[in-house]
């Protein structure tokens, strides 16, 4: 993990926190984080493969760099919508 991004040994490029699109599974042999990537695929990291609270700081640091452009996007009167999403949707991708 990196400042505004964080780096994978399968695709060993950065990927901006801002721009980050995810949603987390979870199942009976743990939980995943499922993420785009920069070339628009959807790849799977299980949290079993780190160390304990990697997934969640990787959130926590996309979540901080969206939260200051949010905040901005609401003060100024206008309207940020944090999107949830349907699983047939995700199937969908």
């Amino acid at each position: 993990m990196k400042e505004n991004t964080f780096v994978t040994n399968v695709e060993n490029e950065d990927i901006d926190y801002k721009s980050l699109e995810y949603f987390i599974i979870t199942t009976y042999s743990g939980d995943f984080l499922t993420y785009r990537n920069n070339k628009n695929y959807w790849r799977t990291i299980s949290e079993i493969a780190f160390p304990s609270q990697t997934i969640q700081s990787l959130l926590k640091n996309h979540l901080l760099d969206r939260i200051p452009v949010s905040k901005e996007i609401i003060n100024s009167g206008g309207e940020e919508v944090f999107g949830v999403r349907s699983e047939e949707d995700i199937k969908a991708d």
